[in-house]
């Protein structure tokens, strides 16, 4: 799976993501990307990654999910 996150997902909600993944799927390998949200977001577009995980409000008319709730 190529994956794309955010710099700050990256860092500190990331790791126990795929770690919790690896468990439940140990034969699935990631190919990870990070940076700035507009970065991971045009990967997606240009279909460099298969999954965006992203902070912000982006412009996405497809399939999404909120993971988190950031306060304002």
């Amino acid at each position: 799976i190529y994956l794309g996150a955010s710099l700050v997902i990256s860092h500190y909600e990331l790791p126990s993501i795929i770690k919790e993944f690896h468990e439940l799927y140990p034969n699935i390998k990631f190919n990870i990307s990070s940076g700035h949200s507009s970065k991971i977001f045009t990967m997606l577009n240009n279909q460099e990654v298969n999954v965006a995980i992203t902070r912000g409000n982006l412009k996405w008319h497809e399939e999404s999910h909120v993971l988190f709730d950031e306060p304002v």
